[in-house]
């Protein structure tokens, strides 16, 4: 994710929701580790789906891997 993280340090201009995710999200990133509420991930994975293609989305679409990823090995683990 480390990739992710140079997306998630730059700075976000404007006031749209978009923005204010970003920020939210930059408040709750101590070096590599990022706290998530359930609220935000949501918010990730609405934005990466439903919003088309574009600047801003690309910029969370790492971070939605890495969830999905962490989702499958939980998945995997409670299943086992």
């Amino acid at each position: 994710m480390h990739g992710e993280l140079g997306y998630l340090s730059k700075e976000a201009r404007g006031t749209g929701g978009f923005q204010s995710l970003l920020r939210r999200l930059q408040t709750r990133l101590n070096g590599r580790d990022l706290e998530l509420h359930v609220e935000d991930i949501e918010r990730i994975a609405r934005y990466v789906r439903e919003y088309g293609k574009g600047g801003f989305q690309s910029r969370l679409t790492g971070v939605l891997n890495e969830l999905e990823s962490l989702a499958r090995v939980l998945r995997d683990y409670v299943l086992a």
